[in-house]
C-alpha cells in the first residue's frame, strides 16, 4: 500500500491549545508503561457500526480470491485494505487524539503505511501480544518506539 499522510491539512486547522487538550505525558507513560492506550468514546457508535459493516464485506470479498485473506493460524485471517475502501478513513486517521499520539511518538512527519484487520473466527485461539515485524535497534537498545500499530477493539 502506498504511504498516506492525511494528517497534514488536518493539523493545520488546530491551534496548540486544541492539540494540548490531550496529556502527552500520559500518552507516553501509557505506551512505555503498560504498552497500550486508548480513548473511550473517541468515535460515534454510528461510525463504528458503518465501519464494521464495511469490514465484513471486505473480509467476505477477500476470502474469494487467493491471498486476499492471509491465514494467521487456525480459523484466523488478516486482510489488508486500501483507505478508499472504508468510508470513515479520513475521520479515523485525522482524529485529534490519534494525531496527538502519532505526533508525540513518531514526530510530525509520521505516515500511515498499512491498513488491515485481523479476523478471529469462532474457535480461533486468542493471539498473545506481539509485534508483526522484528523490533529495530532503536527500540531494542534505545527503548524508542519508531513504529506503532493502531488497533480498534469492538
Amino acid at each position: 500500500m502506498q504511504s498516506n499522510n492525511v494528517n497534514q491539512n488536518f493539523t493545520e486547522k488546530f491551534t496548540d491549545v486544541q492539540m494540548s487538550a490531550y496529556d502527552v505525558a500520559q500518552i507516553m507513560g501509557g505506551l512505555y508503561g503498560d504498552g497500550i492506550i486508548g480513548l473511550k468514546g473517541a468515535f460515534s457508535r454510528e461510525l463504528i457500526e458503518q465501519l464494521h459493516k464495511e469490514l465484513l464485506v471486505l473480509y467476505d470479498e477477500a476470502l474469494k480470491w487467493p491471498g486476499g485473506a492471509v491465514g494467521r493460524g487456525p480459523k484466523r485471517h488478516y486482510v489488508e485494505i486500501h483507505p478508499e475502501d472504508i468510508s470513515g478513513f479520513v475521520e479515523l486517521a485525522t482524529h485529534p487524539w490519534l494525531v496527538c499520539v502519532c505526533e508525540a511518538v513518531l514526530g510530525p512527519d509520521y505516515k500511515i503505511v498499512e491498513i488491515g484487520f485481523d479476523v478471529p473466527n469462532p474457535g480461533a485461539q486468542n493471539q498473545p501480544w506481539h509485534r508483526d515485524f522484528p523490533a529495530p535497534e532503536d527500540t531494542i537498545l534505545g527503548r524508542r518506539l519508531n513504529s506503532m500499530p493502531l488497533t480498534s477493539l469492538r
